[in-house]
């Protein structure tokens, strides 16, 4: 069937009407259910390439292992396996520090006698624990973080490319 090109949307009410590009196929009952991301070119209903809402791989993914949590951009980019590892190492970095934090806090409280636990004889015995441990954590967490989102965005490039 041959759409007239000079007929508004209103009146494309072909059932089932995909809507190709190289990235994914929308379906849309008609290309008036789907104008915002379709338009019609011949006979055919195609994605537009101006002003498209769609997100693109690189910039989605990244944005996910930044600022939700990070393993989550490698699972976007069907990598599941990395993904799984990255959120695994980043919550047994999490449960190293709680640990480690409990027995600090644990090792304050101990030592000082009931009638003295002030806030500031508390404080003065959480700075006197050693913090190396944590500092450590932090790093390895900072290192993993920055290598999920450039990995992210990397691979997401190259999966926008093809």
């Amino acid at each position: 069937m041959i759409i007239p090109s000079h007929l508004p949307y209103s009146y494309l009410t072909m059932p089932a009407i995909a809507c190709y590009n190289k990235f994914a196929v929308f379906k849309a009952k008609s290309c008036a259910d789907s104008r915002d991301i379709c338009e019609v070119v011949g006979n055919v209903c195609r994605k537009k390439e101006v002003g498209c809402n769609i997100m693109k791989k690189a910039f989605l993914s990244s944005l996910c292992s930044a600022l939700v949590i990070p393993g989550l951009g490698q699972i976007l980019n069907r990598e599941i396996k990395k993904g799984v590892f990255i959120l695994l190492g980043v919550l047994v970095l999490l449960a190293l520090g709680v640990v480690r934090l409990y027995q600090m806090i644990n090792a304050v409280l101990q030592n000082l006698p009931i009638n003295r636990l002030d806030p500031e004889n508390v404080m003065a015995g959480l700075k006197a624990q050693d913090y190396s441990f944590l500092w450590i954590l932090m790093f390895v967490f900072v290192c993993l973080w920055l290598y999920s989102v450039l990995d992210a965005y990397i691979t997401g490039q190259k999966m926008d490319q093809q």
